[in-house]
């Protein structure tokens, strides 16, 4: 059997340090090491262990954060790619930290699914989100799009609490769309095709997210018994101007609609995207183009 080490190094380096800061600080370093891949040895980079130790301090504050009524939605509007009609809108979830100001989502995302505190702030985005849609009204002609974790959807009570909230909020299951991306089907394939015919069952629609990022995103499509393909904002980007992405969506959208799906083109931002998608068939928009995310009241005129 081949054994092998992971040696963690921490210098006193003010003079004050005492040996439990230096045991604690070579722990970090082993750490960091390990995550490497490990059989190294490394000194503690000590601008990795501030991030780290600024992450637990967030992760501490967001738990407190629902408390103190500190995390709040916006809404981005989705719209028909033929006319900008709006038709829909993806709640989008939104921190204002009481000291560090408003926490960025590609922040807040990640800390959310570390967290313990993902039930219940999954739990309250879906709340408020239903709650929201079924104060705008129009029933069956504008969707609610949700995003939920990959650690939420697989929980054994997900299908349970999302009949909860439609029930508790008078929201009809075909206002609602639940966005998912392929990390469930990467976590348990079985578990997320089992919870995805649940929530069809239920008469919810189900968006398959930042397709295109990932390198099985195909054989997920086949396997997705949903209603929309958003193509990630990244594919978008470069559509103008390179023929190759052109080539890749337009069999892309064919397939998804061969399978019955819309197709949803994430981070349109100019008008040549815009045309693009339109040209290559795309059924939906949503990007900064069109809006910007805004707050329930300001979208409510748009939703009325």
């Amino acid at each position: 059997m081949e054994l092998s080490a992971s040696i963690g190094i921490a210098f006193a380096t003010s003079g004050h340090d005492d040996s439990q800061q230096l045991l604690e600080q070579a722990d970090v370093a082993m750490y960091q090491v390990k995550r490497k891949g490990g059989a190294d040895t490394q000194v503690i980079d000590l601008r990795e262990q501030h991030v780290a130790e600024d992450q637990a301090d967030l992760k501490v504050d967001l738990g407190q954060a629902m408390l103190r009524k500190e995390l709040r939605l916006e809404y981005q509007p989705i719209v028909r790619a033929s006319d900008a009609q709006v038709i829909g809108a993806e709640a989008l979830l939104r921190w204002d930290h009481p000291t560090r100001g408003p926490i960025t989502p590609a922040t807040l995302i990640p800390l959310a699914e570390q967290s313990a505190a993902i039930a219940e702030i999954g739990h309250w985005v879906l709340t408020q989100a239903c709650s929201d849609r079924h104060r705008w009204g129009r029933h069956g002609d504008f969707i609610m799009n949700v995003n939920v974790s990959a650690q939420q959807f697989l929980s054994s009570d997900f299908v349970t609490m999302v009949r909860s909230v439609l029930d508790s909020t008078n929201t009809r299951s075909d206002d609602l769309a639940l966005e998912i991306t392929e990390a469930v089907f990467v976590q348990d394939a079985a578990r997320a095709e089992l919870v995805l015919h649940e929530l069809k069952q239920l008469g919810l629609r189900l968006a398959l997210d930042d397709f295109g990022t990932g390198y099985s995103s195909l054989n997920y499509l086949k396997r997705f018994p949903g209603d929309f393909v958003k193509l990630d904002h990244s594919v978008i980007s470069d559509l103008a101007h390179h023929r190759e992405s052109q080539a890749v969506i337009s069999k892309i959208i064919e397939l998804a609609h061969v399978l019955d799906m819309s197709v949803i083109s994430e981070g349109v931002e100019t008008a040549d995207q815009h045309r693009e998608v339109i040209k290559l068939g795309s059924d939906f928009c949503q990007g900064f183009y069109f809006s910007r995310p805004v707050s329930a009241e300001v979208l409510t005129t748009s939703a009325a």
